[in-house]
């Protein structure tokens, strides 16, 4: 299971392909709320057992000066990589303006298992073509469709001050050459204690496929600061065996309440 290392793996990959009834479409805010120099870690623990950490990173893009380059990657610790080696590494070049991904790049080696995607976006047209594949080319169906980590960031622009608790939000997601529909239910406001001492919050629950990984369909939570950056501080989720834990250890250049 260490393979959901990555907050942004652990997030996205298992997400129902059934739209749930009430969602509903919420609004994205006009001001991008995290910019260049903005860096997270992450602690990842299996139970009481610290196996790993996750970073993420935002830097100007080289390709073209008006995007980001995202960068997430996740690494289990040298005494664990004994029993389950991971390095994986997450790219995508996003627009701020347009808030959307034009390029999307994953390696990633698990236990050794490798895999390697290069996607280019042409939103225009609502195609994805596969840069490993011949520039094979799939339908997307929407408009801001994201990739696994544009998604993550997509969801810290949603405009949340008038959530109420049920609510369940969408993001359009491209993921292994398909559509994903990613779902968020919002379970309310919660006080949180964390490192940086007590931190007012957003409580979501992904909405799920249940089986192969989670116990059932609401055994994951998630808590993002309550203020403009939504900056995420916590994860948990049971696992058939045992539990796993994502925690905020590190931030800097974040636009947050919540001190360094």
């Amino acid at each position: 299971m260490f393979k959901k290392l990555s907050i942004l793996v652990i997030t996205l990959l298992l997400w129902s392909h059934t739209p749930p009834q009430g969602h509903r479409s919420v609004p994205i805010r006009d001001n991008t709320n995290f910019h260049e120099g903005e860096y997270m870690r992450f602690v990842v623990a299996y139970g009481v057992v610290k196996a790993g950490e996750a970073e993420l990173t935002i830097n100007k893009s080289a390709k073209n000066k008006d995007q980001y380059h995202i960068i997430g990657t996740g690494k289990s610790y040298p005494f664990f990589d004994v029993f389950f080696k991971v390095r994986d590494q997450y790219e995508t070049y996003f627009d701020p303006q347009k808030k959307i991904p034009t390029e999307f790049v994953r390696d990633i080696n698990e236990g050794g298992y490798a895999k390697q995607q290069h996607y280019i976006f042409d939103h225009e047209n609502r195609w994805v073509y596969d840069k490993l594949k011949g520039h094979k080319s799939y339908k997307i169906d929407h408009d801001h469709t994201q990739d696994i980590l544009s998604a993550f960031y997509y969801a810290r622009l949603l405009d949340t001050k008038d959530l109420t608790p049920g609510d369940v939000l969408y993001i359009p997601t491209f993921l292994d050459e398909e559509m994903f529909r990613f779902y968020l239910e919002f379970r309310g406001r919660e006080v949180l204690k964390t490192k940086f001492g007590k931190v007012n919050t957003l409580k979501f629950t992904p909405i799920v496929q249940e089986g192969r990984v989670f116990k059932d369909k609401e055994t994951m939570t998630i808590w993002v600061t309550d203020d403009d950056s939504h900056m995420p501080v916590l994860l948990k989720s049971k696992l058939r065996v045992g539990s796993v834990r994502l925690e905020l250890v590190e931030h800097r250049g974040v636009n947050t309440k919540v001190p360094q």
